[in-house]
């Protein structure tokens, strides 16, 4: 489900949102943006996950230095309960998951693959004929218009809907990497370069 302001206190363990807040400060401080983050794993295999971002590029080092910072307070507070746990620190990738109503409006323009817990034509059953086979769909990729506190608007194939945060089970950013161009045979180099000549 996707966190909205009002469901945040709701949905996390209060040592969660702890952990959240002393990630944000730690963050703030190295001029980092913190994404989110997640408790991983079980026993001695727990992984807590940091991800942090930064308007412009983020490098190895800025990962480094939360993660120093962020250890330090962590240790200090002593909030997560179930004993020894692995941090790592990293930044959520060019295939992001979006899991928050800012990760959407961050990425207007682009495309995101969406699974809802209720077809289209549930949440949208004036455009059902508009829809046509996408009525019974939960998964599938559309590009984002807008985003606010409580909705996503979408477009799927010249179809503008609205979807909201409360039926959205997972959102990720689709990467768009362009194909290689296929490289020219023997014959078509020479065949420029004759022309290049004349």
């Amino acid at each position: 489900m996707i966190e909205t302001n009002d469901h945040r206190q709701s949905s996390k363990a209060a040592w969660l949102i702890q952990v959240e807040d002393l990630a944000r400060q730690v963050c703030d401080r190295e001029s980092c943006i913190f994404y989110e983050l997640e408790m991983v794993g079980q026993g001695r295999n727990r992984v807590l996950r940091v991800y942090i971002d930064k308007d412009g590029s983020i490098a190895v080092g800025d990962c480094e230095n939360v993660s120093k910072g962020l250890n330090l307070l962590l240790d200090q507070a002593d909030v997560i309960p179930g004993g020894a746990y692995y941090l790592e620190v990293s930044t959520p990738g060019l295939d992001r998951g979006l899991s928050r109503a800012w990760h959407f409006a961050k990425v207007v323009g682009k495309t995101i693959w969406l699974r809802m817990n209720q077809s289209l034509g549930d949440i949208s059953p004036e455009q059902r004929t508009a829809l046509g086979s996408l009525t019974t769909a939960k998964k599938f990729e559309a590009e984002v218009l807008s985003a606010d506190d409580n909705n996503v608007s979408i477009r799927l194939n010249a179809n503008d809907l609205v979807i909201p945060f409360s039926v959205i089970e997972k959102a990720q950013l689709v990467i768009d990497i362009p194909k290689p161009q296929k490289p020219k045979g023997l014959k078509q180099m020479q065949k420029d370069s004759r022309q290049n000549r004349k």
